[in-house]
């Protein structure tokens, strides 16, 4: 299974609020490792385990202090993922990892990632496998993808994230999303996860089911919502002057350029850029948007030298990408990197019982413009 569709099996598991556990399934779909764990961070500074997978049962009670255990201190003060490489050195988890016939094995491949929910540890994500080597084929790159995962899960059910009251949500920082629903209860949960994070993000549904205001969610309950917020629909741009809309040109690059400009990545520079109808983009603007997630570059047309970017990605579309991948007008490798974790916005003829409170809104929203 590829690490695609390991998240795409978070979207489309049933719903729970075991989230924790989920991302930790997914992880293991894509890993040789024999155990994984999410610890949480308390206040008194230890650090216990939230959920597992390959660990004797008894280790959900399990507690640590990373002062006594070296690979734990480590870990809570690195920057990134860490590869533990000496044997020798004492593993917490030694005599809890389960093996195929329910018998308690030595560790012999660690890994561990920090946790940061604004900046501040929240927990570590932890991997073992019984084969030395048993870790080698998971990327860094790709282990950050699901550590952040799980410290927006962390973040939600530790009380991090602002209560679901629409008082409550107010007042963290932009509206309710109107509704009461079910579906509408999930995508508030997952707004609540993502939100704090810097992942891509990945918006579908049809046309009129309110994606830009969960994409405007997203910004202002983040922490960049003092930072600009940045929208472009990209199916209201001509295929000719994509590249230089998203990422600018300078001067005399083409005829008309009287002058240097600068992108939309640069105007959302520290904010959220929201590119709506993302499956509208020529395949030559979306290598250079894969580049600007990967390694958080663009290339201003007619420049010799890329600029370095800093903003979120929340893309929106009501097409089936997949499909635009199967048929070659999508890149798979940009796929792979927006659909870290979607959020699927039904129809509203799939969610009648939000209609009073749309209508609500809508009058609300009309009443204000009037005066």
């Amino acid at each position: 299974m590829t690490l695609l569709d390991a998240v795409l099996s978070l979207s489309e598991a049933p719903e729970s609020g075991q989230a924790l556990q989920r991302i930790l399934r997914a992880l293991a779909q894509v890993t040789a490792a024999d155990a994984l764990s999410v610890l949480a961070a308390a206040e008194d500074g230890s650090v216990g385990v939230a959920a597992q997978i390959g660990l004797s049962p008894a280790a959900m009670g399990l507690s640590f202090r990373p002062a006594e255990h070296p690979r734990l201190r480590r870990a809570t003060l690195a920057a990134g993922p860490i590869r533990f490489l000496d044997p020798s050195e004492p593993d917490p988890y030694s005599g809890w990892l389960l093996g195929n016939a329910g018998e308690i094995h030595p560790i012999h491949a660690c890994m561990a990632v920090p946790l940061r929910v604004q900046g501040r540890l929240a927990g570590l994500l932890t991997l073992d496998a019984l084969d030395p080597h048993g870790l080698g084929d998971l990327r860094d790159e790709d282990a950050r993808v699901f550590a952040a995962l799980c410290a927006g899960a962390l973040r939600l059910d530790a009380g991090l994230a602002p209560a679901l009251a629409p008082g409550a949500r107010e007042a963290h920082g932009g509206q309710a999303l109107p509704g009461r629903s079910a579906a509408m209860q999930r995508i508030e949960r997952e707004i609540a996860m993502l939100a704090p994070l810097s992942v891509p993000v990945l918006v579908t549904g049809e046309t009129g089911v309110g994606k830009e205001r969960v994409a405007r969610a997203l910004h202002e309950r983040s922490p960049r919502a003092s930072r600009p917020l940045v929208i472009v629909n990209c199916a209201a741009i001509p295929a000719q002057l994509v590249e230089s809309e998203l990422f600018g040109h300078r001067k005399g690059a083409f005829t008309g350029a009287t002058a240097a400009r600068a992108g939309r990545f640069e105007a959302a520079r520290g904010g959220t850029i929201f590119l709506d109808e993302i499956g509208e983009l020529p395949l030559s603007a979306q290598a250079q948007l894969l580049r600007a997630l990967q390694e958080g570059e663009i290339q201003p047309v007619g420049e010799d030298r890329p600029r370095r970017v800093e903003a979120r990605v929340v893309a929106a579309t009501n097409r089936d990408l997949r499909r635009e991948v199967a048929e070659g007008r999508f890149r798979a490798d940009l796929f792979h990197r927006l659909w870290v974790y979607p959020i699927c916005v039904p129809p509203l003829r799939e969610r009648r019982e939000d209609i009073p409170a749309l209508c609500e809104r809508f009058a609300a929203e009309v009443a204000a413009e009037l005066g």
